[in-house]
């Protein structure tokens, strides 16, 4: 995992969005998840559904329209709906692995937003989860300086045969701990506070974040 501006990208590795039975698009799509897709979920709401990426990926492109739409240039100006949108996001999003899928049959739905007095198409999804590898990122001694920060914030346990070299912190905990590192002058903190995307940040996505442990 790389300082640029493509890590935030690289992170999320769960997401989730909502599909409109009424809506024509989705509809297809919502057919073939059900007919073709096996569900996760632990969940006993059977309007939300737990599946893989790949699978959606499967399912869109093994159908001629949706595959047409999945496939459309982004930079285009095209009609937009939702299998265009998901062919944007699933793949620019590279290491998403899992896929919530929530159904909606409310007749009323739009996807219509006003954006700088104009109105447009906007398909909105979340990123619940994502991956966060620190030992690709930081030194061995800014690591150790991150942990001890983890350990302050009661996200980490002090005690070595409590923990594992992974924890699971909600997003602006992450961002507590960068900010502290930032002020202490740490570069690479720094950078990766500024390049995290905002999206993250507005999702509290639960992130794992790899690093190796000492005792302290």
């Amino acid at each position: 995992m790389i300082l640029t501006n493509s890590l935030s990208t690289e992170i999320p590795t769960h997401i989730e969005f909502t599909l409109y039975k009424y809506d024509h698009i989705d509809s297809i799509i919502i057919s073939r998840i059900k007919r073709d897709c096996k569900n996760y979920s632990n969940d006993d709401n059977p309007n939300k559904l737990l599946i893989k990426k790949s699978s959606l990926k499967n399912i869109i492109i093994s159908s001629p329209r949706l595959k047409k739409e999945f496939e459309k240039n982004p930079d285009a100006e095209v009609k937009s709906n939702s299998a265009f949108f998901l062919g944007i996001i699933l793949n620019s999003l590279i290491n998403v692995e899992w896929v919530t899928v929530n159904i909606s049959y409310d007749e009323k739905y739009t996807r219509l937003m006003t954006h700088n007095d104009k109105t447009v198409v906007n398909f909105r999804f979340k990123i619940l989860e994502g991956l966060v590898d620190l030992t690709k990122i930081l030194t061995m001694e800014q690591i150790e300086i991150f942990n001890k920060h983890a350990i302050q914030f009661n996200v980490m346990f002090n005690d070595y045969l409590s923990r594992d070299s992974c924890l699971e912190i909600d997003t602006f905990v992450l961002l507590e701990i960068l900010s502290i590192m930032e002020l202490e002058g740490i570069a690479e903190a720094s950078k990766l506070l500024h390049i995290l995307d905002t999206k993250l940040e507005e999702d509290n996505t639960r992130l794992t974040i790899k690093t190796d442990y000492m005792i302290y």
